[in-house]
């Protein structure tokens, strides 16, 4: 999944290293590009479509891709919540931006420092090998992003409650006093 490239990104390191991966020929490397580069496909993605083992899809949506794929390497996106969401590994490439993301202070995600770390982390996921956070780093992630630092709650069923009755346990909304 690319990010967009004006958010304390590195183009150049992030192009280097997408090169880098499309010439390990095990590596099937599928790219997102960002949705404003759909529809003018820039010239840096039509070069790396020329690799035999690269596709470039801007037509699927990043959820199938997620369902799909047997990782996700995305540094700049919160896609990479559905990645998590799906039980799927998140590779972070840190080298790739200046920023600090929810995905790396909850240390949700396989962080890597340089491309050597990334195409070595590749390839113990492709050989069974597991991703240094687990459930408790992802249900962090969870807790603070969708559930807004609470436990995770029913919310339908808090909604059917209300609509039942539990309205009647709410005070009033307060009132405006014209003056």
């Amino acid at each position: 999944m690319l990010h967009q490239w004006n958010y304390n990104t590195y183009f150049e390191t992030t192009l280097d290293t997408i090169h880098k991966l499309a010439q390990e020929p095990w590596i099937h490397l599928v790219l997102k590009p960002h949705t404003r580069e759909i529809v003018e496909q820039p010239d840096y993605l039509s070069d790396l479509n020329k690799y035999p083992n690269v596709e470039i899809v801007g037509d699927i949506g990043s959820v199938e891709l997620i369902r799909w794929a047997d990782a996700i390497i995305v540094a700049g996106s919160s896609i990479a919540l559905e990645a998590i969401w799906q039980g799927k590994p998140v590779l972070y490439p840190k080298h790739h931006h200046d920023n600090t993301t929810i995905f790396e202070s909850t240390r949700a995600s396989w962080i890597v420092n340089d491309d050597s770390e990334l195409v070595k982390a590749v390839k113990e996921l492709s050989e069974g090998g597991f991703t240094p956070y687990n459930d408790k780093h992802t249900r962090e992630l969870k807790r603070t992003l969708v559930y807004g630092n609470s436990q995770p709650s029913d919310i339908l069923e808090r909604y059917v409650d209300f609509v039942l009755g539990g309205w009647r346990d709410w005070p009033p909304p307060p009132v405006a006093k014209l003056t």
